[in-house]
């Protein structure tokens, strides 16, 4: 019976695990009025920690894999769970300051094109969390790779593939 009950309990625990260790849900498709046929899709996957603080640079890198335009939006939050904004943004690629994925309304990323946002606050000493999103005018079941590098001048380097190097 103890075996059955933890086996239970493990694996009920598995979505829960998988969203925080940057998995994303599947796509959802809902009704649309100006989608195609009639249909828009939307998914989301979470961002790892980003520490900003001091030397740290922050690269977040959004290929569209999709053969359709998406709308791509980053948000993030500090420790306490506030809205933050970054202190210092470059943009490259498709991203610029009036196509900027950290405004209110997304930025456009064209089907296979890549983009990179890349932030660094030397006033704040915490970490960040956050989000990107797509929302696409079809239906459509993935549509982005994402990969975000931290890199600090000491030379440390990571590179995290989200959701396991796969689409979401």
């Amino acid at each position: 019976m103890k075996k059955s009950l933890f086996a239970t309990c493990l694996f009920a625990g598995l979505p829960f695990f998988s969203q925080a260790a940057g998995f994303a849900p599947p796509a959802e498709c809902y009704p649309l009025v100006h989608g195609e046929n009639g249909q828009g899709s939307t998914n989301f996957i979470r961002l790892p920690h980003l520490r900003t603080n001091g030397s740290w640079d922050n690269y977040i890198t959004v290929t569209n894999e999709s053969d359709k335009q998406v709308n791509v939006k980053l948000k993030f939050n500090d420790f306490d769970g506030a809205v933050y904004s970054p202190y210092s943004v470059f943009y490259y690629g498709n991203f610029d300051v009036t196509n900027s994925p950290l405004n209110l309304s997304g930025a456009v990323l064209k089907p296979n094109r890549t983009a990179q946002i890349s932030i660094r606050d030397p006033a704040n000493p915490d970490t960040l969390s956050g989000k990107v999103s797509w929302q696409a005018d079809s239906c459509i079941e993935s549509a982005l790779h994402v990969s975000v590098r931290s890199h600090n001048p000491g030379g440390y380097t990571s590179l995290l593939q989200l959701n396991g190097g796969q689409l979401f």
